[in-house]
């Protein structure tokens, strides 16, 4: 509920999320009555004190907090050493992992990164807003996963707190869709070949690797094997692909037939580790779809 000015709220919840770090830090402390559910609990009683302590609040923040980013950095980093933070500390100098909102991170399977995006067109629950259709989710999934990302997809609930129906299908149907092809997301990382938004790309686990096409014209791919054999090429809807290897270059080319409709997932299994691939491949240079 916005009892403050978009500019005065935002400069509040900055300093609350300080506040929320050094809570979990800091030994001993417990939540007040002043705490934000405090605060909106009052508000739905009395709008006017619910003002009130969130000033009286912000001002406690405001005093907990004596010290910059890189100070708060070092605490957190001091009493919980296994933590893991992301890049939206203050001017976003720190950070295990970076957060591109909206939009897919660029191509990066060293750094660690997760993509922030919404089911519909907003935040917070808003009616008659567009929903995305289930294979625009699939496909950023797929675009974020072979990048090298993890995606973190916003659920709004409504103001009771319940999901709207329309929301739930849309997860039940992409839920759906993962426990057929679960496989080639879960425990994966991306690459061993740089992922091309308009077809598809590729991520690997251990020996395995699997290529997420997008694209419903393109037929062929390639990957570098170099001398590592290849055991096993199928398509995950249950048909085997033919493929080739000329030059330590694999190339598949994919069934006519018996496609998913939303993206067709094709599984290379290899004599050894598909990350070793990496270690003689020009990821920037190699073009997995120019075939």
């Amino acid at each position: 509920m916005n009892y403050f000015t978009a500019q005065d709220r935002q400069a509040a919840e900055n300093v609350l999320a300080q506040a929320v770090i050094l809570d979990m830090v800091r030994s001993g402390r417990e939540v007040t009555t002043t705490s934000p559910v405090g605060i909106e609990k009052a508000y739905m009683a009395d709008p006017q004190k619910a003002i009130d302590m969130e000033d009286e609040y912000v001002m406690e923040c405001q005093g907990l907090i004596p010290m910059d980013e890189d100070e708060l950095n070092e605490l957190v980093r001091s009493r919980q050493p296994e933590i893991i933070i992301n890049n939206r500390l203050g001017r976003r100098r720190h950070g295990d992992y970076t957060t591109p909102e909206r939009q897919v991170g660029e191509f990066n399977v060293i750094n660690p990164w997760e993509t922030c995006d919404t089911l519909s067109q907003s935040w917070g629950w808003m009616p008659d807003r567009r929903i995305r259709p289930t294979a625009e989710i699939i496909h950023l999934l797929a675009d974020v996963i072979t990048g090298g990302g993890n995606l973190l997809l916003n659920l709004s609930p409504r103001g009771d707190g319940s999901i709207e129906p329309e929301h739930e299908a849309r997860l039940l149907e992409v839920g759906e869709w993962l426990e057929r092809y679960g496989e080639a997301v879960y425990g994966t990382r991306g690459g061993p070949v740089r992922n091309n938004v308009n077809y598809g790309g590729a991520v690997w686990k251990e020996n395995k690797l699997w290529f997420h096409i997008k694209n419903p014209e393109c037929v062929k791919f390639r990957v570098p094997v170099g001398n590592i054999a290849v055991n096993d090429v199928t398509a995950l809807t249950g048909e085997p692909c033919e493929y080739s290897v000329s030059e330590g270059i694999l190339t598949v080319t994919l069934p006519e037939t018996d496609r998913d409709p939303i993206e067709t997932l094709v599984r290379i299994t290899l004599a050894d580790n598909a990350g070793k691939i990496a270690d003689f491949t020009d990821i920037d240079n190699f073009d997995a779809f120019s075939v």
